[in-house]
């Protein structure tokens, strides 16, 4: 058994692309082991603005932590 592995796209009608390096494999009965990056066009990463309104509670609204960033600020 001969291992290939690749980066492609699966087209809008499930067709995987094969570069031309592996083209002799045409005919070929094969094993296919898709591994799917869930990072990429995933719904989850893409946040609307305004969608996390309601979800924090700020406790006290004050300065005085921003003391203790005295020495690097301007």
């Amino acid at each position: 058994m001969q291992a290939m592995e690749f980066e492609t796209t699966i087209d809008a009608t499930g067709n995987i692309r094969v570069p031309k390096e592996f083209h002799d494999a045409y005919g070929k009965r094969v094993r296919l082991v898709v591994l799917i990056d869930e990072r990429i066009g995933s719904s989850k990463t893409h946040r609307r603005p305004g969608s996390a309104k309601g979800k924090r509670t700020i406790l006290s609204d004050d300065d005085e932590h921003l003391m203790d960033f005295q020495d690097y600020m301007p």
